[in-house]
């Protein structure tokens, strides 16, 4: 394989969009897109400029990065099991035994990122996690992913599950309670934009103190009283009460 080789993008979700986004301006070149929503494809053909393909007229490519929905992957994959490409998928929760078992060359490049159509991302600091079952084709990897990213890790399977874990915790959960807190404020008629600020400067004091030495609050300070106040405010909607529990025991218990 070359040193800046031919890729082929499957999908036309998230995960895709920024793929091809983030290779447009690399060294490697872009083959196509391949997928089965006609309009999706179209829109990706204009985007980016790339010809778009069914899943029975694609052309040859080094590398096939499927971005599919994880419980298609392994079906996808047997489309391109007499290829003789580096096929790789995206999933953080999938391992590579999930790939066909008759393809030759497997892989996987997950970029560990939220990923949303259209709203730019830096690249070079996204992490991009990188698992290959040949020794010949880790480096190999290792120059693909360094074409969009400064930062490539090695993990196997089993670690990328937990990987995923946090990012779950991190990111959708924390977007969730986001969700929630914009909610109640609306409720309130107290402008939303109030809260970033202090969001801001939470994910500010984690990345420079640690998240434990960050913590802050009623559940840290043992205040019971306010923690109860809180409770009677969430009388009415009990999954978020149950929630606000959960949470105040257990920064108790860490910080105990």
């Amino acid at each position: 394989m070359t040193k800046t080789p031919t890729i082929l993008v499957v999908g036309t979700g998230n995960v895709a969009w920024h793929l091809c986004n983030a290779f447009k301006d690399s060294n490697c070149k872009i083959k196509g897109i391949v997928g089965r929503n006609t309009s999706e494809l179209d829109s990706f053909s204009r985007q980016f400029n790339i010809e778009s393909f069914g899943f029975h007229d694609f052309p040859n490519s080094e590398v096939i990065l499927i971005a599919v929905s994880d419980d298609k992957i392994n079906k996808v994959s047997e489309i391109f099991k007499a290829s003789n490409a580096l096929v790789v998928h995206t999933s953080g929760t999938k391992s590579i035994a999930e790939l066909c078992e008759e393809i030759k060359n497997k892989g996987v490049f997950y970029p560990f990122q939220t990923f949303s159509k259209n709203k730019p991302l830096n690249y070079k600091s996204t992490p991009i996690f990188i698992e290959t079952e040949k020794p010949e084709n880790t480096n190999f990897m290792k120059t693909l992913a360094g074409e969009i990213s400064s930062k490539v890790h090695d993990l196997d399977s089993t670690s990328r599950k937990e990987l995923h874990l946090a990012g779950v915790l991190s990111n959708n959960f924390v977007n969730a309670l986001i969700g929630e807190a914009t909610s109640l404020l609306t409720k309130n008629n107290i402008p939303t934009e109030v809260m970033w600020p202090l969001l801001e400067e939470t994910i500010a004091k984690a990345k420079s103190l640690g998240a434990k030495d960050a913590q802050t609050g009623p559940a840290k300070r043992g205040d019971s009283k306010s923690i109860e106040a809180h409770l009677e405010l969430l009388k009415s909607n009990d999954q978020l009460k149950k929630l606000y529990s959960i949470m105040s025991n257990l920064i108790q218990e860490r910080h105990s």
